[in-house]
């Protein structure tokens, strides 16, 4: 689900053309991110909202029939008008891998154990959740929640990178963050500060300029209060901000 959604069978993945019909792979994605049991009036609101109903349960019966050749024949279970997807033990999902790992992560105490899981976590984030459903009002809520998490990631390993001293590795993660979502602001101010605790004032106050640019343009805000402060520091050569 994360970078792109595909499925994997017996450590061969799933042709495209398995599916026959992009609804059908709509269907297990809704059910991926709507975990439990799923009422069929929601499945047909999501995807045949000006369908006729008895015409859309008809092709939401053929989805589902598609669905399971792909994955197996117990797949999803049906009853009293509801879906469940089957998720079974052997059977592992990204997104799952990835929120169980952060979780552990930012519950850590201990710095170098905590960092060590941080960067677990980073690692089994392979991408944009449903690129393919960006816009579908259905995934909205479930897209926002875990890309928020993710970010919690991230600022969580730049900061403890930071303080360890290691700030190449805290300002390749703040640059993460940037390429996640570049009116970050949070991100900038990491990205200053890596630039600045390495001695490169000029690109930290480069990035500065960055960061008012893609505000003012983009959503005609300037920088907050406490991205004009850095700057201010950085500018003054404070030298709790800048490397010796």
């Amino acid at each position: 689900m994360l970078g792109g959604f595909g499925v994997v069978r017996d450590g061969i993945p799933v042709a495209h053309g398995a599916w026959e019909r992009p609804m059908a792979a709509r269907v297990v994605r809704f059910l991926l991110v709507h975990r439990g049991h799923v009422q069929e009036d929601l499945l047909l609101e999501a995807f045949w909202r000006d369908s006729d109903p008895a015409a859309a349960r008809r092709s939401l019966a053929v989805s589902l029939s598609r669905c399971r050749s792909v994955l197996r024949p117990g797949a999803i279970v049906a009853g009293d008008r509801a879906y469940r997807l089957v998720v079974e033990d052997g059977d592992t999902v990204d997104v799952d891998a990835f929120e169980e790992a952060a979780a552990r992560a930012l519950e850590l105490p201990e710095v170098p154990a905590r960092t060590d899981a941080l960067e677990r976590a980073v690692s089994l984030w392979t991408g944009e959740p449903l690129p393919e459903d960006r816009y579908a009002d259905w995934a909205r809520q479930w897209r926002d929640a875990l890309t928020d998490r993710h970010r919690e990631v991230l600022v969580a390993l730049a900061d403890a990178r930071a303080a360890a001293g290691e700030h190449g590795a805290a300002l390749r993660v703040a640059r993460r963050m940037l390429d996640a979502d570049p009116l970050d602001e949070g991100a900038h101010r990491r990205v200053m500060a890596g630039y600045a605790a390495l001695g490169r004032r000029s690109r930290a106050l480069e990035q500065y300029l960055r960061c008012r640019r893609v505000l003012v343009d983009a959503v005609g805000i300037e920088p907050a209060r406490e991205t004009t402060a850095l700057h201010a520091r950085i500018l003054a050569g404070d030298e709790a901000v800048l490397a010796a």
